[in-house]
This record gives C-alpha cells, sequence and structure tokens, in this order.
C-alpha cells in the first residue's frame, strides 16, 4: 500500500436547516499529517458538546494537498433531545449552541472610600 502526504481531516457539524454550526479541522489546529500509510482510524474527541435539541448533521472530509479526495455529507447524525444541561432543574430553549460557564462578583474595595 503506497503511503499518503500532507493529509487534512475534519467534521463539519450542520443545524437541522443545513446552517454550518462547527468546523473541526486538522488545518486549523495546525496539525500536520504529512504521512499515513496502511489502515487506520483518525479520532476527534469532543469532551463536551451541549447542544439545543434537534437533529445535527455531520459531514467528513479528507483532503490531500489542499485537493478534496473524500467527501460524505450527512455521513452521520445526531439527536439532541431536551433536557438539563447545567443540572440546575432549569430547562433554557434559547440560542444555538450551550457551553461551560460561571459568573462572580468582585466587590469594590471601600477601605479607601
Amino acid at each position: 500500500m503506497h503511503p499518503y502526504h500532507n493529509i487534512e481531516v475534519a467534521l463539519g457539524l450542520f443545524r437541522p436547516d443545513q446552517t454550518p454550526l462547527l468546523y473541526l479541522g486538522t488545518k486549523v489546529l495546525r496539525m500536520e499529517i504529512a504521512r499515513i500509510q496502511g489502515s487506520g482510524a483518525f479520532i476527534c474527541r469532543i469532551p463536551r458538546l451541549p447542544l439545543e435539541p434537534g437533529r445535527y448533521t455531520l459531514t467528513t472530509e479528507i483532503n490531500q494537498n489542499g485537493i478534496i479526495v473524500d467527501r460524505v455529507e450527512t455521513a452521520a447524525s445526531i439527536e439532541v433531545t431536551e433536557g438539563d444541561y447545567y443540572g440546575t432543574g432549569v430547562i433554557w430553549p434559547f440560542g444555538g449552541i450551550l457551553c461551560d460557564y460561571e459568573w462572580s462578583h468582585k466587590a469594590e474595595d471601600q477601605s479607601h472610600a
């Protein structure tokens, strides 16, 4: 089996109306895949992706030297159901993506007033 050089791998996540939502590509991370040979698998790990309810689709793409050599549209789909993403008992149906966040408050120094 001959080797492949200068490979890019990407996943695209699309909303139910097919609007692009997220692009996960090796090029974005400046991850160089200079050479591959033989069989194997590319693995993209997403630790947490809290999306609003709906059906999302994934498109996969492999490029070699900047040219698309394989692309599969709607390669997979993800069904997201309504849920309590933050574990607070509040289900908030606003926005397209949920993220981990926190708020804090820092009081002004009152000693110099």
